[in-house]
């Protein structure tokens, strides 16, 4: 899957370099430490380094994609996203268990 993604970025962004891209592999929440190693050590194995390397926990990233979506629009003009002060609860329901992530967004665009 690495190589594959690594062919097709090479094929549309001219002189990109394995050390320009951070690898992010969201996991599940209720993964425990042992489950996240194992994902570190098959991510080395496909020749991701260690410090190109950040798991994310699947519901704090789709939070952080919320972050960043257009949530109110006007015809085909786009108003604004979450403004400082703005609170958004994400629910992830699926895999016997749900995560619920809750941010507050601040000035200055930190959450």
């Amino acid at each position: 899957m690495k190589d594959g993604l690594t062919e097709m970025s090479n094929n549309q962004v001219a002189g990109l370099k394995p050390d320009d891209v951070h690898w992010v592999l969201t996991v599940p929440a209720l993964w425990n430490d042992s489950a996240k190693h194992f994902m570190r050590l098959a991510a080395l194995q496909a020749g991701i380094s260690a410090d190109k390397l950040t798991l994310a926990l699947e519901p704090e990233a789709a939070s952080l994609n919320c972050r960043h979506i257009t949530v109110q629009k006007v015809g085909d003009t786009n108003i604004s996203k979450f403004q400082p002060g703005k609170k958004y609860l994400v629910l992830d329901a699926g895999g016997g268990t749900i995560d619920i992530t809750v941010h507050e967004v601040c000035e200055g665009g930190a959450l």
